[in-house]
């Protein structure tokens, strides 16, 4: 996925010239109800520019990872 669930942004990463009420959030709500209704392993992506793990959610922007 491109992006992450609503439940796993990294906010400290978000812009602060950026009002976040005013940001539509549909996919990321969508993608919440996904990652709650499925059962997996990884959820890879890459929206935010940041390298974080969050349980389950890695995000990936300055690191590489080979996935086998």
């Amino acid at each position: 996925m491109h992006t992450r669930p609503f439940s796993k942004f990294p906010t400290e990463v978000f812009l602060s010239g950026v009002v976040q009420n005013k940001v539509l959030n549909r996919t990321e709500k969508a993608l919440e109800r996904i990652m709650n209704g499925i059962i997996f392993d990884r959820w890879f992506c890459g929206h935010y520019h940041t390298d974080k793990t969050d349980g389950k959610v890695e995000s990936f922007f300055h690191s590489i990872k080979g996935i086998v």
